[in-house]
């Protein structure tokens, strides 16, 4: 769950259930407010999910959250200790994760490599094991993913999660999830699975090695962005990371690997040469792109209403713009891409790879320079200058 700009509503030291004593406040996001809070029967500290809105679909979404959740154990999710649907304020009270979101984390920069890999790793195997649970979570992003003081993540906010046998609840024309990280289906199609998932996984782990969110803008200029480009990956990452994100992010959903591949595919990522790092430790920032003009943004949110409009007439299946097919169940890990063509760098510069893989060897120098015999001198076989 995000933390929201709003001012934090006061909790007021209220005792829910003759039990949880509210404390400071967590964050918030849509109609629910989480509040850190204390169990006075056994004495813990614990998280409180606050539902407060009368709307009659989110308490059903919110009495759904808490049933997926109590079925659902797994390290990387957070446990759910008691349920209360009854009364006006219905609310869950789950273990408390303290520790910042990744999106937390990210005001400060972009992180090293291996820390991506083993965040990827760790929710890779969440999302295996939910999906393997007929549930998808359709919110994967960086507020929704907490990191406790071990450095372990965890996936939270399953507001919008829902069984993939059970009721659609959104119409034509809509979508749920956050803007920035959805899937193409989940704008396009009604009928959103696993692949979903995948790809915001993708864009996550893409937006903490380069410090941005890949598509930005409102909802509209969003849905534009990703229905007419790929992801755009950079092709000089460390390691295998441009081809695995690639399949993550695929354009066509049974184009991506499972989230079980996924785990494989990163875990790969994590062991090969390069750097590695005990803990989250950030980047610097890069510069921020140049805002786009007024004028452009709305000839991009009037092309975006008619490419919505035209949705349904899309044929399923059919990748927009040009990604890479990558099967599902193969890598380009076991065999590495061949060299990329040199390119010029103005001395004094440094490329991406140079800023993200700390050099742990000296580069190889040019072919020590052979010096010519001065003339009118004989040197004996074999031997000379240099």
């Amino acid at each position: 769950m995000d933390v929201d700009d709003r001012d934090p509503p006061e909790s007021g030291g209220r005792l829910l259930a003759d039990r949880y004593r509210l404390g400071a406040f967590v964050g918030q996001g849509g109609a629910a407010t989480v509040y850190e809070a204390v169990d006075v029967v056994l004495g813990r500290r614990v998280a409180v999910k606050l539902y407060e809105s009368a709307d009659p679909l989110g308490r059903y979404r919110f009495a759904s959250e808490a049933r997926l959740l109590a079925g659902l154990s797994h390290p990387g999710l957070v446990t759910v200790y008691d349920v209360c649907l009854d009364g006006d304020q219905p609310f869950l009270v789950m273990r408390l994760v303290d520790g910042p979101s990744v999106r937390d984390l990210l005001a400060r920069g972009a992180f090293v490599p291996d820390a991506v890999a083993r965040i990827g790793v760790r929710l890779a195997h969440v999302l295996a094991y939910i999906h393997a649970h007929d549930v998808v979570h359709r919110d994967v992003k960086p507020g929704n993913v907490l990191v406790d003081a071990a450095g372990d993540c965890h996936l939270t906010d399953f507001g919008l999660a829902r069984a993939t046998s059970a009721v659609h609840l959104t119409g034509p024309g809509e979508y749920v999830g956050t803007a920035a990280y959805l899937a193409p289906e989940q704008i396009t199609d009604a009928d959103v699975g696993p692949p979903a998932d995948i790809y915001s996984l993708g864009l996550l782990l893409l937006e903490c090695l380069t410090g941005r969110t890949e598509y930005t803008g409102n909802a509209a200029e969003t849905a534009l962005a990703r229905l007419s480009r790929p992801p755009r990956i950079p092709d000089d990452l460390p390691g295998s990371w441009w081809n695995v994100l690639t399949a993550m992010t695929a354009q066509d959903p049974a184009a991506r690997p499972a989230a079980a591949r996924c785990a494989t595919l990163l875990t790969t990522v994590a062991d090969e040469p390069g750097d590695t790092v005990e803990a989250l430790v950030p980047r610097p920032r890069p510069a921020s792109p140049r805002p786009v003009h007024a004028g452009l943004a709305a000839l991009a949110v009037a092309a975006v209403a008619a490419a919505v409009a035209a949705a349904p007439e899309a044929v399923p299946g059919q990748p927009v713009g040009r990604p890479p097919a990558v099967a599902p169940e193969t890598s380009r890990t076991t065999e590495p891409p061949p060299p990329p063509a040199p390119r010029v760098v103005p001395p004094g510069t440094t490329t991406f790879a140079d800023r993200v893989t700390p050099r742990t060897h000296r580069e190889p120098g040019p072919p020590a320079r052979k010096d010519k015999p001065n003339k009118g001198k004989k040197h004996g076989k074999g031997r000379g200058k240099g």
